[in-house]
């Protein structure tokens, strides 16, 4: 016969069991040293992801990152794998090393056996679960991304190492009480491998937006050029009446000169609440600086992301037309000419510089042409080399534009307000798309996805 006590016994839950020594008073007890590695190493998993959980919520570029290279965090951040649905995948890493580093603690001898029985089952499955999505994210940024994030592979250095520290604890543990290890204690890991799976089958089924929009309070006017107090370039260096001829001569195709544009007009745009204000006369433009919309585009030559940008963008201005003119402004990623960037003396935005002096060297000799030598710069897969990209502008617009490459100071300055406004922007990621109301950043999937979105935020009619 039962006692009552007996029944509601047999219905209590309790937490497998893991090996124990016979009679040991301090069973299943992680040494010092052991727990201190954990503790480390879960720290530092933890600031690793707090750390990229503030770049996904801010924007903000990676220290120690090369853009285009090997090691383009920029361009794995901003793929689809870095978030489950929506999420930045940073803060479930936050989440799951923060309890592993609060929990170790628990496995001290000096705690209750019960207690630490729960505090090894935590930190079991939840290193299980970080070393497991390690080699997920290590395997996609080895064979499907092509590029390499340095905080998230430290980041899963640690996870890997957590869990071998951990599990090799726990089997050693078990091995020295002279006790076999039950399969029960093999639920953690599958408790680990389910939420994996959870974790794979969320990205693979939801793709999240892969760009940032960013909307803020600014305007846009149309004033008189001569005597504005709003200009914020002055005028290229050149005979005066030869000028004022060319503004006189009408509006033309959306890609020539400003020798064929509207006269006496200058078109001011103010970008958020900066103090920078640009000319769409005055500055390189695809378009007509007359189009219904412009908005301004913040690019390296030398910038991956910038480069699958440019032909998304060429396949929005064949969607909208008229209706849409970009201004593009060469910002290259290179302290050498950008205080906001990091300096470079090689890697892919090594002559980024050059590139960027020489594009405004063209369009400030012939305006006509900057098109075509914008757009050949941008054909092939990475940059051509900076010879051949002089011999290009040399044979299009001849050696006045060289000269003013190598000897000029107006390229210099128009560099110089590109980057002025790339920092009052925020700097940050490449490319930026910017109006008078929004920046977007990021990445996009195809040019009409642009369209959607410039569709929504402008209120076009489809």
């Amino acid at each position: 016969m039962r006692l009552p006590n007996q029944i509601e016994r047999k219905h209590e839950f309790s937490l497998p069991e893991l090996p124990v020594a016979r009679g040991a008073e301090h069973d299943l007890a992680v040494p010092r040293a052991t727990r201190v590695v954990l503790a480390l190493l879960a720290a530092a998993a933890t600031g690793l992801s707090a750390y990229l959980a503030w770049l996904s919520f801010t924007g903000a570029s990676v220290a120690g990152c090369d853009a285009g290279g090997a090691f383009d965090c920029d361009h794995v951040l901003a793929t689809r794998w870095s978030s489950w649905l929506s999420v930045p995948i940073a803060l479930p890493a936050v989440a799951i090393y923060g309890s592993i580093l609060a929990v170790v603690a628990f496995l001290s001898p000096r705690v209750p056996r019960g207690v630490r029985r729960a505090a090894w089952w935590i930190v079991l499955g939840l290193s299980a679960t970080a070393a497991l999505a390690a080699v997920w994210f290590v395997g996609l940024q080895v064979l499907y991304i092509g590029h390499f994030c340095w905080p998230c592979l430290a980041t899963h250095t640690c996870g890997l190492l957590l869990a071998a520290t951990a599990w090799y604890a726990a089997t050693v543990g078990s091995r020295r009480a002279d006790a076999n290890v039950p399969p029960r204690k093999w639920i953690a890991a599958a408790a680990g491998a389910l939420l994996v799976a959870v974790l794979v089958a969320g990205q693979a089924v939801y793709e999240p937006p892969t760009f940032r929009i960013d909307r803020g309070e600014s305007h846009v006017a149309v004033v008189e050029a001569q005597g504005s107090p709003e200009r914020a370039d002055a005028e290229p260096h050149g005979d005066p009446s030869t000028q004022q001829r060319e503004r006189a001569a009408g509006a033309a195709s959306p890609e020539t000169p400003r020798s064929a544009q509207k006269p006496a007009l200058s078109r001011i745009l103010k970008l958020r609440n900066t103090s920078i204000t640009l000319d769409a006369y005055e500055h390189p433009i695809l378009g007509s600086p007359d189009a219904e919309h412009v908005i301004v585009k913040v690019f390296d030559y030398t910038c991956h992301h910038c480069r699958d940008q440019h032909f998304q963008l060429e396949e929005t201005r064949e969607i909208l037309g008229n209706r849409l003119a970009i201004l593009v402004l060469p910002t290259p990623m290179n302290g050498k000419c950008n205080p906001f960037a990091p300096p470079k003396s090689d890697g892919p935005t090594a002559h980024a510089c050059l590139y960027a002096r020489l594009a405004v060297a063209v369009w400030l000799t012939d305006r006509a042409k900057f098109a075509e030598f914008h757009h050949w710069l941008f054909e092939p897969e990475t940059p051509p080399a900076i010879e051949d990209a002089r011999k290009k502008a040399r044979s299009l617009v001849g050696e006045a534009a060289i000269r003013l490459f190598d000897d000029g100071v107006e390229p210099i300055a128009q560099i110089e307000l590109h980057t002025k406004l790339y920092g009052a922007l925020g700097s940050g990621k490449i490319p930026k798309l910017v109006d008078e109301r929004m920046i977007i950043d990021g990445r996009f999937q195809s040019g009409k996805q642009i369209v959607e979105v410039l569709e929504e935020q402008w209120k076009l009619p489809r």
